[in-house]
C-alpha cells in the first residue's frame, strides 16, 4: 500500500492511518508523487526533485507533482528540475519558468 502525502494539509493517508503536522516529505526519486489539496498551492521546485509547497512543507526525492482542484502554481528556481510529471489538477494552473536561464526543455 502506498502513502499519499497531501502537500498543503501536512497530512498523509493510505497507510491504514492518518498522520498530521508533516513538515517534510522524502520520496524515492523515481516514482514518488506529492499531491496538493483542493486549495490553491504553490509548488516551488528549487533543486533536483526537491523544493517546498507554499514555503511550509519541504519535499525531496519527489519525481511527480499533482495539484488539487484549485488553481495551482508550479514555480521552478534556477536549479530546479523534476524527473517526472506535473499534473495540474482541476482549474487553470500556472507553470513559472522565469527563474531559469537559457533554453528550457519540456518533455
Amino acid at each position: 500500500m502506498a502513502a499519499t502525502p497531501t502537500a498543503s494539509a501536512g497530512s498523509a493517508s493510505g497507510l491504514g492511518t492518518t498522520f498530521a503536522s508533516i513538515r517534510a516529505v522524502v520520496g524515492n526519486n523515481t516514482s514518488s508523487t506529492l499531491t496538493g489539496t483542493n486549495t490553491a498551492s504553490t509548488f516551488n521546485v528549487t533543486a533536483a526533485n526537491a523544493g517546498n509547497v507554499n514555503g511550509t512543507i519541504d519535499f525531496s526525492g519527489v519525481a511527480n507533482l499533482t495539484g488539487g482542484s484549485a488553481a495551482d502554481s508550479f514555480a521552478f528556481g534556477a536549479g530546479g528540475t523534476l524527473s517526472g510529471a506535473i499534473v495540474g489538477g482541476g482549474t487553470t494552473n500556472t507553470l513559472d519558468l522565469s527563474a531559469k536561464a537559457g533554453a528550457v526543455a519540456i518533455d
